[in-house]
């Protein structure tokens, strides 16, 4: 067999160990190289990766989701359960308790299409401010209590006077003024004093007679309170005879009194009875449920009377089940006995 000397092969590569290195390298001085951007290594999976089958179940969870509050919201609405059932009032002493009712019922039967009735929908300022406006109030506090009860607290605001001059009764406005006339004092809330007394009939015969000598009008606040209203009562013995409008009292008096009737329960838990008032000096005599007694000023500052007999009661050790009087119209001075 005849041996081929000449290889073309052989020859090629021995060309480009030669002249290839110096070609390539002439070439990469004008030819600008780039790094390689990419990751050679076998693509990972991710993790965060989707299939549109798990995208559905997820669609599916929220659709499920909003159907299930929609559900849930409708019930708080609509369902009777979640309706306020049941008004707490307290507070109430002189306004008519069905009266307060009937207001709060008719504010919360006002809706159409939504419930106004729901627990959701009540508003304790609309409450609050209807009950302000129609009633006599000075304060009101209404709560919701989950799912269907309303607590209404009010604080009654004092604008009627009970009035009593030995001969009628009447209430008073905030004015002073006669607004309504009540009843004839009777005689049975007289103390008459009576003595036996001898006398002669026309034929000479003899008899005992009894005699009227005195009769003093005693003031009942609590059958008063009882029959006409827990109001402040004013005695005041006058002769006159009491009409409609009439002018009895000026307004600082009655506003005095008012604020005596409201501290004394407020600050001391005393029980206000009744007020004889002197027009004459401005000076009157507070009898207390107590059974003890206060002179006061009742064209006089209220607050500063007040801060008297609260620094009487702090500081002294007296028992107000033994205390017969107090003092209050001197300045920086308390008298008691």
């Amino acid at each position: 067999m005849k041996k081929n000397f000449f290889n073309p092969y052989k020859i090629k590569r021995k060309w480009e160990r030669t002249f290839g290195e110096r070609r390539r390298h002439l070439q990469s001085r004008h030819v600008e190289v780039h790094e390689k951007d990419f990751d050679w290594r076998k693509r990972r999976e991710n993790v965060f990766h989707r299939t549109s089958e798990e995208g559905g179940h997820l669609r599916m969870k929220l659709s499920f989701l909003c159907f299930t509050l929609v559900c849930l919201i409708s019930v708080l609405i609509y369902h009777p359960y979640f309706h306020i059932q049941t008004i707490t009032l307290s507070g109430l002493v002189r306004v008519s308790e069905q009266s307060v009712r009937d207001a709060v019922n008719g504010l919360l039967d006002t809706g159409f299409v939504f419930p106004t009735r729901a627990y959701t929908f009540v508003s304790t300022d609309d409450v609050e401010e209807v009950l302000m406006a129609r009633f006599p109030i000075s304060h009101v506090v209404v709560k919701k209590e989950f799912p269907n009860t309303l607590h209404v607290t009010v604080e009654e605001k004092i604008s009627t006077i009970i009035y009593n001059n030995g001969h009628t009764f009447a209430y008073l406005n905030m004015s002073g003024q006669v607004v309504e006339l009540l009843r004839a004092v009777g005689d049975d809330e007289w103390s008459i004093e009576w003595e036996q007394v001898t006398s002669t009939d026309s034929l000479g015969n003899e008899f005992l007679e009894k005699r009227e000598v005195s009769r003093t009008y005693e003031v009942n606040g609590r059958r008063i309170v009882a029959e006409m209203g827990d109001y402040p009562i004013i005695y005041a013995d006058r002769p006159d005879q009491l009409a409609i409008n009439d002018a009895v009292l000026d307004e600082a008096t009655a506003q005095t009194v008012v604020n005596w009737f409201e501290q004394l329960q407020k600050q001391f838990d005393i029980h206000f009875d009744y007020l004889e008032i002197n027009e004459s000096n401005g000076e009157g005599t507070l009898m207390t449920r107590q059974g003890w007694e206060m002179k006061i000023r009742t064209t006089g500052e209220v607050e500063s009377q007040i801060d008297r007999l609260k620094l009487f009661l702090k500081n002294s050790s007296v028992n107000l089940d033994a205390l017969r009087h107090v003092d209050l119209r001197y300045e920086g001075r308390v008298y008691w006995e």
